[in-house]
Formats: structure tokens, sequence, C-alpha cells
């Protein structure tokens, strides 16, 4: 950003973690540059677009939409009143086969990062798994 001297940075939501770390750099940095967070592109079938996705059969693309339908279904149980990160994490493995090998799974402070226990509408849920050997992240905002 110093050498370039933008006015705006166009970061997308597909990697959350990215544009946190870089919202806080410019605030702390001071550095002039508005930030703007694009979201999350999807595919018809729900899957979060990625260059990645090249690298899926049609039956992995399939098994893919895995991380989408464990995220939805926190928010929904989100949205019904369970706000106890634990109880919320179990829900995902009810959506896992031996096709899925997930790397991690996390409910987040939207804007630090910070483990929470209780979600609240300031909390992101963040997901890595590996299908057919590719990881693929996604994540959604809980309070949105």
């Amino acid at each position: 950003f110093n050498i370039v001297q933008p006015d705006y940075g166009f970061f997308g939501q597909k990697d959350a973690q990215q544009v946190i770390i870089i919202k806080k750099m410019v605030k702390d940095l001071n550095v002039p540059v508005e930030i703007t967070q694009c979201p999350i592109v999807r595919e018809e079938s729900g899957l979060a677009l990625s260059s990645r996705n090249k690298y899926l059969s049609e039956e992995g693309k399939k098994d893919a939409l895995v991380l989408s339908k464990i995220l939805n279904n926190i928010k929904a149980c989100y949205k019904k009143g369970i706000t106890d990160v634990g109880a919320l994490k179990e829900t995902a493995y009810a959506y896992l086969t031996d096709k899925h090998d997930m790397e991690y799974l996390e409910i987040l402070d939207r804007d630090t990062l910070e483990d929470k226990t209780k979600a609240d509408d300031n909390t992101i849920a963040l997901i890595a798994c590996r299908v057919e050997g590719v990881r693929l992240i996604d994540n959604i905002y809980l309070g949105d």
C-alpha cells in the first residue's frame, strides 16, 4: 500500500481472516486506504467460487457442498437461539463423511478473530476442509 498508495483496496470475504488482518494493519499503521470487503461469490449449488474448484471432479464438487451446508446450519442454529460455540460446532459432525477431511471449524469474533464461548451477531464461522485432496475454505457471518 505504501508503494502504490491506492485510495481503495478490495478483498473477498472468502478469505475473511486475510481481510480482518489487512483492515487491522491499515488502521494500526494509519495507511490512507479504504478497505472494502466484497461478498463471497457462489456457484448455483452454493459452493464458494475458487480457482481450486477446477481440481474437483463433479462428485467432488457435490461433496464440497458440505462446507456451505455446515456453515448455513450453524447460522440457522444460532438464529434459533443456540449461542454456545461448542454446541454450534457439534452440529457440523452430522454432515461429515469419510470423503471430508476437516482441517478446522472456528467460531470467532468477526473483527478480531478472538475466540468466543458464546456466539452473537458479531461472530463469524470459518471452515477449512479437504475434498479429493483439495483444500477448500468458506465462512459465514452469523449476525447477517
